[in-house]
């Protein structure tokens, strides 16, 4: 019975072992740049009221979720989902998008809703001094 439980135990540590070695070459191509990511489903930003009460005993912790103003009666608060854009829910207007992207860059969490774009003006006076 103990071979057994050893047996066990080594293909757990096999396992593991590979978990972390894929773990550690996904963490280094994303370094790196050569990472492929499935962007297959694109996530939804949307934002929900809220109480208050929920916003200090759960959703305030969660960096996932990002607090965008007091209204009357709770917290409006703004993050994405997957899908259908749930119940309750309504679609993020422009400038709250933006405070949902500058809050998520600062706390480094991805995706953001907003994808970075080079200056054109920057880009084509750039070109321009390549040029003379």
């Amino acid at each position: 019975m103990e071979k057994l439980n050893t047996l066990k135990n080594f293909k757990n540590y096999e396992d593991m072992s590979k978990r972390s070695e894929a773990f550690k070459k996904g963490v280094k191509d994303y370094k790196e740049g050569t990472a492929k990511i499935d962007y297959s489903i694109e996530p939804k930003w949307v934002s929900r009221v809220i109480k208050v009460r929920e916003w200090n005993n759960y959703y305030k912790y969660n960096k996932a979720y990002c607090y965008l103003e007091k209204v009357f009666d709770g917290v409006k608060i703004g993050f994405s989902t997957a899908g259908l854009v749930p119940v309750g829910c309504e679609p993020l207007t422009g400038e709250e998008l933006l405070s949902v992207d500058n809050y998520r860059r600062a706390n480094n969490i991805f995706p953001t809703p907003l994808k970075i774009v080079e200056n054109p003006i920057v880009e084509s006076s750039k070109e321009q001094k390549k040029i003379l």
